[in-house]
């Protein structure tokens, strides 16, 4: 059975899925869109456009080194910015790899959203494991990052900040 996904004009066909865990799965689509959901709970899931996959795929391996140390039970912080209003996070006493979108709230404070999911560690080597399989799909690797000509046209970028001030 081939999945779809309604897009603006056309439907994105399913082109790989992986499971990460027994209810995690990861799917990217014709679109070069990546979804990470939870099969038990709808509700837990993250959406990367391709060029927010790219941004993550390029960044894995230094997220990964922070992993191994959280695994070896060392205190870490890291929150990385993956575009748009998307972050990966590690936070001291959680043993896993958050993934989730951020808002602005009325008083200028950036919060999590409840949109996002955290993954186990193994569930993140699975993850690791599958983004080298979809940045190999053809078109995955000539996706760009954001160019900007000069910081002002980086900071007026809704992907690049979506936020008066992304360092948080």
């Amino acid at each position: 059975m081939v999945e779809a996904y309604a897009t603006s004009n056309m439907e994105a066909k399913i082109l790989k899925t992986f499971a990460l865990s027994d209810n995690r799965i990861l799917s990217v689509d014709s679109n070069f869109d990546v979804f990470i959901r939870d099969e038990a709970n709808m509700h837990k899931k993250a959406f990367f456009t391709g060029k927010r996959f790219v941004r993550f795929f390029l960044t894995m391996q230094d997220i990964n080194r922070d992993v191994e140390k959280a695994r070896d039970g060392k205190e870490i912080f890291v929150k990385v910015h993956l575009g748009g209003a998307w972050f990966v996070s590690l936070t001291k006493g959680f043993s896993c790899v958050d993934l989730r979108k951020f808002y602005e709230d009325r008083d200028g404070m950036i919060r999590p959203s409840k949109l996002g999911i955290a993954l186990n560690f193994n569930e993140w080597n699975c993850l690791m494991e599958a983004a080298r399989t979809i940045y190999e799909l053809d078109r995955m690797k000539a996706i760009s990052l954001c160019w900007h000509d000069s910081e002002m046209d980086r900071q007026q970028c809704s992907e690049c900040c979506p936020f008066k001030d992304i360092s948080m």
